[in-house]
């Protein structure tokens, strides 16, 4: 049985298309890859099978083909702690994983996705700054896109405090960005944003690996404990909601039974203790 992956680069398109073949050679999936690969242009430039996965990985990510990602990280163990060049952006390299964290209108699948990743990456590769003038790791994009979900699964698989409180090139950690995150999410108009913030913030701070530099007399320990209030008034207040639904829903059940009786005598006296419709 022959079993393998190719990545192509159309000129046309500008694009990284990876095509997967098992079979036999005289299979029609493989008449179907020969006539794939003559709908590509000639590639231009010479990759390492690492850097082609890389691309294949990333152009994955980018399109939505999730289930190919999963097989592209499955089979390359080394393939999250390799980073590719943004051809927007010349100077700017980042892994699969950044890549996908700092992806606009991530979709549920995306999100699973994200999870993968993370399940599947090593600590040095979770903490690995992109490079870029920036320096930045995928726990700081994701607490710059207001992502509790991502923040909490890397804080989760982290246990060094090297990594933790690692620093970007102008010295920030991933602490002042859950701050800057907080302060800017003040100003928005979604609660959602807010208690996602919040949440970032506050489980940062409680962690006991990392360094926040915080007291209560502080500007960053006002910001902390005013989200702490924040997530409170929303807990009270999803709690009170709780509350009047079920108590709208008994009150509701409750006056039905009252009918319901209600009828039931009325038509007892109607029909009278002999029968006769009075």
């Amino acid at each position: 049985m022959l079993s393998f992956r190719l990545t192509c680069f159309n000129q046309s398109s500008k694009s990284f298309k990876s095509l997967r073949y098992d079979g036999a050679k005289n299979s029609n999936s493989y008449s179907n890859l020969l006539f794939q690969l003559r709908a590509q242009q000639p590639i231009q430039r010479s990759f390492s099978t690492e850097k082609s996965n890389l691309i294949a990985l990333v152009d994955a990510i980018k399109k939505g083909n999730h289930q190919e990602a999963k097989e592209l990280v499955i089979e390359n163990k080394n393939l999250l702690s390799e980073q590719i060049t943004d051809y927007k952006h010349p100077n700017n390299d980042h892994t699969a994983l950044q890549v996908i964290i700092t992806k606009d209108n991530k979709t549920e699948d995306d999100n699973n996705l994200v999870d993968f990743m993370i399940k599947h990456s090593t600590e040095p590769e979770l903490y690995q700054r992109c490079h870029c003038t920036k320096r930045r790791t995928a726990w700081m994009y994701a607490i710059e896109k207001n992502n509790y979900r991502i923040v909490k699964a890397i804080l989760d698989r982290s246990s060094n405090q090297e990594f933790l409180n690692i620093k970007d090139e102008r010295g920030k950690t991933a602490f002042d960005y859950a701050i800057e995150n907080w302060i800017k999410s003040r100003r928005l108009e979604e609660e959602q944003d807010k208690i996602s913030a919040a949440n970032i913030l506050v489980c940062l701070a409680d962690h006991p690996g990392v360094k926040t530099y915080y007291d209560m007399k502080s500007v960053y320990g006002d910001c902390v404990e005013e989200a702490r209030r924040t997530i409170e008034k929303k807990r009270i207040k999803d709690m009170s909601n709780k509350f009047c639904e079920e108590f709208k829903t008994k009150a509701e059940h409750h006056i039905q039974e009252i009918g319901n009786k209600y009828l039931e005598n009325l038509n007892r006296k109607r029909i009278g203790p002999g029968g006769k419709t009075s």
